[in-house]
């Protein structure tokens, strides 16, 4: 029996899971992000300033979903060590629910860049912290936030200098930046991260998100996005849907559908020149041509490991990336 990845009766909402306003070091007021993107054919924003939750509710009606969130950073020490070579990890909290607006902590001492610190009085956290950059210490927020009802992304670790050896042993993620607008010159548009991640048994999602600034103009806007396949549009329509990996991240085409059939998974897309299957290790299968709009593929799991992804590509290069698809999970196949 064909099965979709994707829950039957929804529908795909985009949204950008990774913005800055004036809150922190941003240009544009959340209002005027909201007017952007939704001429942009946008239905959600995480608005994440940096270290600093503000919720924007009254922002949210029947068009579009302020999610509430923030970004944090985790510093290498000593102090001076700054600027270009600086390794960070760099962590999204977004809230399960909407009623949640109090972050799990505050780093004093941390809240920069922009205009964060002078918005302390206007938060609610648990408790105050000083931040370790170990893996234990990273973990501990992670864990931390995620019983504060939190899920937590690993944003930019291009951008961030952060090695994967450190990063890969991060624990209790639920996603990871696979394209960043902000980031992209980095290197950070590409799904290798996410298949690290699934190599080690760590079952993240990935996600697409701008970064944005607005610094200068709209360089760095609708460029990265996540679509959520949601029940319902709400709040928790759509955190749920993220909650469950209804989703997938793209900077350009549109994903349809993914099903599953007995050993076969297929795909259905808007129009690409490549759809590639990838693996836990180097099996690959492909289809190209000049308008492809769907393919299928047959597994083996002897040859493609514990998991699969998929990733369709447009003829600007552009592409949308798949959640792994882990074979003891697959009926048919266990």
């Amino acid at each position: 029996m064909r099965q979709s990845i994707f829950p039957q009766g929804g529908v795909f909402y985009k949204a950008n899971l990774h913005c800055h306003t004036v809150i922190s070091d941003g240009r544009l007021t959340a209002a005027e992000v909201k007017e952007a993107y939704l001429a942009a054919g946008y239905a959600a924003v995480a608005f994440t300033d940096h270290e600093v939750l503000i919720p924007h509710d009254e922002l949210t009606d029947e068009r579009f979903i302020a999610l509430h969130g923030l970004e944090t950073a985790v510093k290498e020490r000593p102090a001076e060590n700054t600027g270009a070579f600086q390794k960070v990890y760099h962590l999204n909290l977004l809230a399960r629910e909407r009623e949640n607006t109090t972050q799990p902590y505050v780093y004093v001492e941390n809240m920069t860049p922009g205009n964060c610190r002078s918005y302390l009085s206007q938060i609610s956290y648990n408790e105050e912290l000083v931040y370790e950059q170990t893996v234990e210490g990273v973990n501990d927020l992670i864990r931390r936030a995620n019983e504060a009802g939190f899920l937590v992304t690993l944003n930019h670790p291009a951008w961030s200098m952060m090695p994967a050896e450190k990063y890969l042993e991060l624990s209790g993620l639920h996603g990871v930046e696979v394209f960043n607008t902000a980031c992209f010159a980095h290197g950070d548009h590409t799904g290798q991260p996410l298949g690290e991640f699934l190599r080690r048994g760590k079952r993240l999602l990935p996600v697409g998100g701008d970064d944005n600034h607005n610094v200068h103009g709209f360089a760095d806007s609708f460029g990265s996005f996540t679509m959520l396949c949601a029940r319902e549009f709400s709040y928790s329509g759509l955190m749920e849907a993220y909650a469950n990996g209804w989703c997938y991240a793209s900077n350009g085409p549109e994903i349809y559908d993914i099903w599953i059939e007995g050993d076969t998974v297929g795909i259905s897309c808007s129009p690409v020149t490549r759809i590639t299957l990838l693996s836990e290790g180097r099996h690959v299968q492909k289809k190209t041509g000049s308008d492809l709009r769907e393919a299928s593929f047959t597994i083996a799991p002897d040859k493609t490991g514990a998991f699969v992804r998929l990733e369709v590509t447009d003829t600007h290069g552009r592409c949308a990336i798949s959640r792994g698809l882990f074979l003891d999970e697959w009926e048919g196949l266990n």
